[in-house]
């Protein structure tokens, strides 16, 4: 559907109003039954801050996260521990791991592979048939 130029003008005055009133895109979208693009649009257009409380985090911010994130995985801390406190994906984690060269720890349930003889690799290949 074509809206006229005075119909979109209104109606950007309306989700601009929203906005400034801290009305999320998703509650303006049904107010006035709108696309999600035309919020952005408005928003971006006019200037119109995203309210603190909904700011992603900054990048102070993710730096320090991903600091203590370091710390818990030297100390050994398991990837559910770290996203449970500081909510940080196990991606991000095994990038940090890979960055700061920081060893995987075996599983806290299981307990480590024997190394040396008797593991499966050792096993595997002392089993194999001779070569004829």
């Amino acid at each position: 559907m074509t809206r006229l130029p005075d119909e979109r003008a209104q109606r950007d005055e309306k989700i601009a109003e929203l906005l400034h009133a801290g009305k999320t895109i998703a509650e303006i979208e049904q107010t006035l039954h709108t696309s999600y693009r035309a919020v952005v649009r408005v928003r971006d257009g006019r200037g119109i801050p995203v309210p603190a409380g909904r700011i992603h985090r900054s990048r102070a911010e993710l730096d320090h996260l991903e600091q203590e994130a370091v710390t818990m995985l030297r100390a050994g801390a398991t990837q559910r521990e770290i996203y449970a406190k500081l909510r940080i994906s196990p991606a991000t984690q095994a990038h940090l791991r890979k960055v700061h060269r920081i060893p995987a720890q075996p599983p806290k349930n299981r307990p480590a592979p024997p190394a040396g003889e008797g593991s499966v690799v050792t096993t595997m290949l002392s089993a194999s048939p001779a070569a004829p």
